[in-house]
């Protein structure tokens, strides 16, 4: 039986959300078994709402997961929606991110999630919880994702209204909703009066919050025994909210805490690497965008040799000096209880090896270093306190607390554990850990890349569509070809001049609003479909002999540097020019590549592919290409782009520097 249908990002407009609805609701009756419906990004109005509300959701217990980010749903088709939730709705989980429903919007949508509340308190009072023909006493809503929906005081104030009585919330999303002190004190105050509330997630992300907020939240959530994941990162929050938050940690079990990209320094780092050391359940951590100097790095190393607990650390963008990533990578392999299997900010391998570990490992990517830095450990404890091998995946996983003492150990024991290990391994990268599936309703509501429909022939049988079929061929060629020809260099090994960067910086500071203002822009899937096109497809190229060495080539060549071509132009044929404005002959002739645009841009590529796995991912993948084509357009005014084989001047502007900048705005 159908029980997930998602059909995001296909334009369907209120016309095609209207016709499925009505497929939906199959002869006046709710679909029995449908439990997540996604039409997210579909450009859907308050007409097209009105339509969902009225077929799908109203009356309808069968459904939990209703997905509606990143549409154009408005205040009326938000009071379609919440009177359809009051109609004996089954719904658990509302995406409503990204629609502009505005304060009035948010306040109907939260008295609609009281009012159902109350029905079912009343219900379980009268002794009709349990009964199976009552569906609507069973009703409760668990999760409420209302990030960008313009809520300002007026909808947070309604929000924390709602709270004050709610027993059932569990995941309460607010990012990017300008919210500040004053709303977070409203949200704080709710949480401190209803300590019945089972929140499980809070998401604060992108809003105007100081320390004086966080004051408010951390008091208010003290020793919550439901709390797991707190986000507040990209707000204003300085040491004091930090040292706050660590404190918190001694008294919540949070496993997930993002604190990136706010103003804390080396006081607030090491206030919460202090009690990370001691903390036995956060799992993810974020410091991202946060500078981690030496002395930073030290507090980090110090709580990543004793912490037996976290999986992820994040530190992207924050300024990690070689000296400070050799501290943090020596804490890391040094903790014979090591859980860790991401990191990210800097490569791990160039910095290990200069740690004592085996040479060949250089060029693993950090998922596999940290993996072999467990089964170093896990093969030194087999063999000094006879561990039974087939004991590995336990251990691995943490079920087996305590097996060896805490804290660093000495580097010659490092150093022995790593190549015993390395042999042990035959030399190669050890197969990634498997991660256990998770139920319907939790899993990522946007459909992957790779994942479509089904059709019915007319002949009965089930199969892709050839339209489908055929690109998936063409992907996977395309993708084969990348492979074979191993286009993108490594960002790390580029070597920028001070100046040039200096020069790259000015020119980006002074462009931040139209930046920032790109990032606020509606989603389009047209747009999307038209920038993925051209940035993975093929680019014509040129071969340019230096000057003055006949014959011989640019040593930045393959790195993908190059002046601009202008974007979106006729189909003329283009020329070079010389300083003077003359156009020059070329020196030798052009040919046709199968190398994709994108691939000038390895970094971003990179980033590209990490948000194609998150939740939001398509509209953030939207705004990064729109942000490149900017910086690509503007920057390189004038110019002839995706050249290889031409050597930069200090003065010169190419690929690298548009990729750069926009590396260090993201």
């Amino acid at each position: 039986y159908l029980s997930v249908l998602r059909l995001g990002y296909n334009d369907l407009g209120d016309k095609g959300i209207e016709i499925v609805s009505k497929a939906v609701r199959h002869d006046g009756s709710p679909h029995p078994s449908l439990a997540l419906f996604d039409v997210g990004f579909n450009g859907i109005s308050d007409v097209g709402c009105l339509a969902l509300a009225n077929n799908v959701i109203a009356g309808n217990p069968y459904l939990k997961t209703l997905y509606l980010s990143g549409n154009q749903i408005g205040e009326q088709g938000t009071l379609s929606l919440s009177a359809a939730i009051m109609q004996s709705s089954g719904l658990s989980n509302i995406y409503l991110s990204e629609n502009k429903i505005g304060p009035m919007g948010v306040t109907t949508l939260a008295k609609a999630v009281a009012t159902t509340e109350i029905k079912r308190l009343k219900g379980r009072q009268a002794g009709m919880a349990r009964s199976r023909g009552s569906k609507e006493a069973n009703f409760s809503v668990e999760g409420l994702y209302l990030d960008g929906t313009s809520m300002d005081h007026t909808g947070c104030f309604s929000i924390s209204q709602m709270l004050m009585g709610n027993r059932s919330l569990k995941v309460l999303c607010l990012s990017n909703n300008a919210l500040g002190d004053k709303d977070l004190a409203l949200l704080s105050q709710s949480f401190a009066r209803n300590k019945n509330i089972p929140l499980e997630v809070l998401r604060l992300s992108f809003n105007d919050i100081s320390c004086v907020g966080v004051e408010c939240l951390m008091n208010s959530i003290w020793g919550s025994p439901t709390l797991r994941e707190l986000k507040m990162d990209n707000n204003r929050i300085q040491d004091r909210g930090a040292q706050l938050a660590g404190v918190v940690l001694t008294s919540v079990a949070l496993q997930v805490l993002d604190l990136g990209f706010n103003r804390v320094s080396n006081v607030g780092v090491r206030a919460i690497m202090k009690t990370l050391s001691e903390n036995a359940s956060l799992r993810s951590l974020s410091l991202s965008g946060i500078p981690l100097d030496t002395n930073a790095a030290k507090a980090v190393s110090y709580a990543l040799a004793y912490n037996c607990s976290l999986r992820a650390f994040h530190a992207d963008n924050s300024s990690v000096a070689y000296a400070a990533q050799r501290h943090i990578a020596a804490g890391a392999v040094s903790n014979g209880n090591l859980l860790l299997n991401r990191l990210t900010g800097f490569h791990l391998g160039a910095v290990v090896c200069t740690l004592g570990f085996p040479a060949q490992i250089e060029n693993w990517t950090n998922e596999q270093i940290l993996r072999f830095i467990q089964f170093m450990w896990l093969k030194y404890n087999t063999e000094k306190d006879s561990m039974q091998p087939g004991q590995m995946a336990t251990y691995i996983s943490g079920d087996l607390p305590g097996r060896r003492k805490m804290g660093p150990a000495d580097p010659r024991t490092v150093v022995t554990a790593a190549n015993n290990a390395f042999i042990a391994t035959g030399g190669k990268p050890l197969p990634p850990t498997d991660e256990s599936d998770m139920p319907v309703e939790q899993r990522n509501p946007v459909v992957p890349l790779r994942q479509v429909l089904l059709e019915r022939s007319p002949s009965g049988d089930i199969r892709v569509p050839e339209a489908l079929e055929r690109y998936s061929q063409e992907v996977e060629a395309l993708e084969q070809t990348e492979k074979n020809n191993q286009y993108v260099t490594e960002p790390e090994k580029i070597v920028v001049d001070p100046n040039r960067r200096q020069r790259n910086m000015d020119w980006l500071m002074h462009q931040l609003p139209v930046l920032t203002k790109i990032m606020q822009q509606p989603f389009n899937s047209t747009e999307l479909w038209r920038l993925h096109q051209y940035y993975f497809s093929p680019v014509e190229t040129v071969s340019v002999r230096v000057s003055g060495s006949p014959g011989m080539h640019s040593p930045s060549a393959g790195m993908g540097m190059g002046v601009k071509e202008p974007m979106f132009t006729s189909a003329s044929r283009r020329r070079s020019y010389d300083a003077s404005g003359g156009m020059m002959q070329p020196s030798v002739k052009r040919s046709k590549t199968n190398r994709p645009r994108i691939t000038f841009y390895p970094r971003v590529l990179g980033k590209f592919e990490q948000l194609n796995s998150e939740a939001e991912g398509k509209r953030l993948m939207l705004t990064l290409l729109r942000q490149l084509e900017f910086v690509e357009t503007e920057f390189l005014k004038g110019s002839e782009s995706y050249v290889e084989g031409l050597g930069p001047t200090p003065d010169s502007k190419t690929t690298l520097d548009v990729e750069m900048m926009l590396v260090d705005f993201i």
